[in-house]
This record gives structure tokens, C-alpha cells and sequence, in this order.
């Protein structure tokens, strides 16, 4: 049956009017929001479609939740949620940034009250949280445009980092291949671990000669840079959980140092 010969209700009452309503009714929305705030000087838009550069990532999302892969006249909403998500994408990475800093600027004050308060196994914790952000950072600045959305929209949008922390420490350029160490050791803090007793034992289980080796060649190596060491500390390789404790302040400088040189370059 035609459209023209259909009774009023079931036009009225079919699933593509309703979308089709509800397509209407979510741009309507969208273009209120738009009026509501100060327009930006622009140039003038050549194609209808331009107009929507000046509709938030949020508002695209509304009208695809109402109508997925409809379109409606000349708005085609898969073009405008793939152009949406690349003309915001300044946006979200400013966001993503300013993200990371917070982490780190939260991570910092953490840092002195717990070695204030003596919580040292926290402190651990503290600094494999500032390395996670040292890695996806870094990995996301050497990432392709493509690869450099994906990350953004999943991160946003709650997913899984696309490589795994490991795979992004062994990737580390071999100038900072002090991160594998923090990795490996700091990660007993994150999980439940025998390190957790260093209150009563200052014995550090299950670290063999050649990683306390590596460790104590790494932390000497790392007096000597921009974000240098105290060079009064001194660590020998029989060391014990309270030798590392006067390191631990200058370990997560150098982090954060690096960190923020990766932003700068985001």
C-alpha cells in the first residue's frame, strides 16, 4: 500500500515515521543547543553540511542514539559522525592532555603526603600509576593519525588501551630503558605481594643478582641527566626496601619530567 492510501494511523504509526520523528526531534535539539551559545566567527559555509562543525561530539551522539544510519535529506549521520569525530578531535585531544596532567599533578601531592606518612608501599603504587601514563602517552605520540582517533575515541568512550602495558615498556626507546625496571618492580605494589611487609622485612624477595645488578647501574646512569639523582645517595647491590626510599622522590621526578615532555609534543 502507497503512503497516499494508507489510513492516517498507520502512517502515523510506522517504524520509519517514528524514526524519522525522532531523527527531527533530536537535530532540533541539537540546533537549540547551538543557538544557545555564542556563535564563533566563521567563514561562510559553502556546503549546507559545514554547518555541522559547530555541533559538539556530544550532539551527534544524541541523534545517532535516536537514529542509527539514517539519512535524512542531505544529512547523511554516518559522514556527519565520522566528520564530527575528526573535526573535534583538537578537542578531545586537549582534553586527553589535560586529563593526564591532572593524573599527574594529583599523583605528585599524593607522593609527598604518603612519604610523609610513611605509607612507602603506596609510594610504589604512585610511581607504576605516573609510568602508566608515561607509556600511553608515548605510545600515543608515536602512533599514526588513524591510530591517534581510535586511541582518543576508546579512551573516551571507556575501552581497553590497544597495546598492552607490557608491549608499550618494551617499546620504550633504549634512552628510557630505566621504565622496564620501574615496571617490573613497581608492579608488586599494585598487586598483592610479598613487598607489602616491608615494614617488618627489608628484604626484598625474589629479586636475582643480575636485576638488582641492572637496578643499581640504572639508578648511578640516572644521577648524571636533567632530572638527576641525588648524587650523595649512594646503592650498592645488596640493597634493601629502605635503601630505595630516599630514591623514590627523584624516581617520580624524572617520570613526571618525561611525562610532560611528551605532552608538550602531543
Amino acid at each position: 500500500m502507497s503512503l497516499e492510501n494508507r489510513p492516517v494511523f498507520a502512517v502515523f504509526f510506522s517504524p520509519g515515521y517514528v524514526l524519522l520523528l525522532a531523527g527531527r526531534s533530536a537535530l532540533a535539539r541539537a540546533f537549540a543547543r547551538l543557538r544557545r551559545r555564542p556563535c564563533p566567527a566563521k567563514k561562510i559555509l559553502a556546503n549546507p553540511s559545514d554547518a555541522f562543525q559547530t555541533i559538539r561530539y556530544d550532539d551527534i551522539i544524541l541523534i545517532l542514539q535516536k537514529i542509527p544510519k539514517l539519512q535524512i535529506g542531505f544529512f547523511n549521520l554516518d559522514y556527519l559522525y565520522k566528520e564530527c569525530i575528526f573535526i573535534n578531535a583538537e578537542d578531545r585531544k586537549t582534553r586527553f592532555v589535560n586529563t593526564v596532567r591532572a593524573r599527574s599533578d594529583e599523583n605528585e601531592r599524593s607522593l609527598n603526603l604518603l612519604i610523609g606518612a610513611e605509607c612507602y608501599a603506596l609510594t610504589g603504587a604512585i610511581l607504576r600509576m605516573e609510568l602508566d601514563s608515561l607509556i600511553r602517552v608515548h605510545n600515543y605520540n608515536c602512533s599514526n593519525a588513524d591510530t591517534k582517533d581510535c586511541i582518543l575515541h576508546g579512551f573516551f568512550e571507556g575501552k581497553k588501551w590497544p597495546s598492552t602495558d607490557r608491549a608499550m615498556v618494551e617499546n620504550m626507546p633504549h634512552i628510557m630503558g630505566w621504565a622496564k625496571h620501574i615496571y617490573d618492580f613497581c608492579c608488586a605494589f599494585i598487586h598483592l605481594s610479598p613487598y607489602h611487609d616491608w615494614a617488618e622485612s627489608d628484604d626484598i624477595p625474589n629479586l636475582s643478582l643480575d636485576k638488582r645488578r641492572q637496578i643499581t647501574q640504572g639508578l648511578r646512569e640516572q644521577q648524571n641527566d636533567d632530572w638527576g639523582y641525588d648524587t650523595s645517595l649512594v646503592i650498592n647491590e645488596n640493597f634493601g626496601f629502605n635503601d630505595l626510599v630516599p630514591f623514590v622522590p627523584h624516581i617520580f621526578k624524572k617520570l613526571r619530567g618525561n611525562l610532560l615532555l611528551e605532552l608538550g609534543q602531543s
